[in-house]
């Protein structure tokens, strides 16, 4: 999915960063589930600082790391 251009350029100019480099930054995030006898947990991959940066610069709250428990 692709942003609408006033956000891409919002985010760049808070940033200082480019299109690009925040796309690419934040496309190695991902979301997974783990899964086995006592239930699953969906976390999201550790954030390093290059990937924190844009969500407090850009006033959004980064993914939070556990997404959902499901205990068997």
């Amino acid at each position: 999915m692709l942003a609408p251009p006033l956000l891409i350029r919002v985010a760049e100019r808070r940033t200082g960063q480019t299109r690009n480099r925040i796309s690419t930054q934040l496309g190695r995030v991902h979301e997974f589930t783990l899964a086995g006898d006592a239930g699953q947990i969906t976390q999201t991959t550790p954030l390093n600082s290059e990937q924190a940066t844009p969500y407090p610069d850009c006033g959004i709250k980064p993914p939070p790391r556990i997404t959902a428990a499901d205990p068997a």
